[in-house]
């Protein structure tokens, strides 16, 4: 009989069998319930905007705590949040960015959503 144990450490998923088997290493930006198999990187990033905006009324967000969050590089968080700064959806400040307009960002997304 095999044992797996599960342990969750820096956002990571990592599973260890013992008796020698198998170990398998899980990433958290695969496994979460942001990222499912058919979302992209923006579009998760998206995804955790419009959420915490909706469910905690969170509004103002750094693309460094995202960056940390999901475990993206800046580039990638900076990059999700040029189209939608441009339609008027997130307004970028010096050290932060505010979601301005909920509809416009998700309605932009539903429009380039691929299901």
């Amino acid at each position: 009989m095999i044992v797996t144990y599960a342990l969750r450490e820096c956002r990571d998923l990592t599973l260890f069998s013992f008796y020698g088997k198998k170990s398998i290493f899980l990433d958290f930006r695969r496994i979460s319930k942001y990222n499912h198999i058919s979302m992209k990187k923006i579009e998760t990033i998206w995804h955790h905007i419009l959420w915490s905006a909706l469910e905690k009324r969170q509004f103002k967000h750094t693309q460094k705590s995202l960056a940390e969050f999901f475990g993206y590089s800046l580039s990638t968080v900076n990059h999700a949040l040029t189209v939608p700064s441009q339609t008027g959806a997130i307004r970028k400040e010096t050290k932060f960015f505010v979601l301005a307009d909920f509809k416009k960002l998700l309605y932009y997304w539903a429009s380039i959503r691929n299901l």
